[in-house]
């Protein structure tokens, strides 16, 4: 995956880029691109339409799912929900 976001996505000889890192020096053209990355955290993902299964949270690049977290409850360590 991240593979797929360093190099973009090749398809009929056209490469699409997916992420534009932080540009180390100061390129004008280079930092629009990256300003223009969309990062996203969103919680409660129903991943399944046959049963009601949700991961808690899922953080986005671009609209590309990076990480997932599932959260667990442990009662003597957790205060109240």
């Amino acid at each position: 995956m991240t593979d797929v976001l360093r190099k973009g996505y090749k398809f009929n000889g056209s490469t699409f880029d997916l992420y534009y890192p932080l540009p180390s020096e100061l390129n004008p053209s280079a930092k629009v691109a990256y300003e223009h990355n969309i990062f996203g955290v969103i919680r409660q993902v129903m991943y399944s339409k046959v049963n009601a299964n949700e991961i808690d949270f899922v953080v986005f690049v671009n609209g590309l799912p990076l990480a997932t977290f599932e959260l667990k409850y442990n009662s003597l360590t957790a205060s109240s929900w």
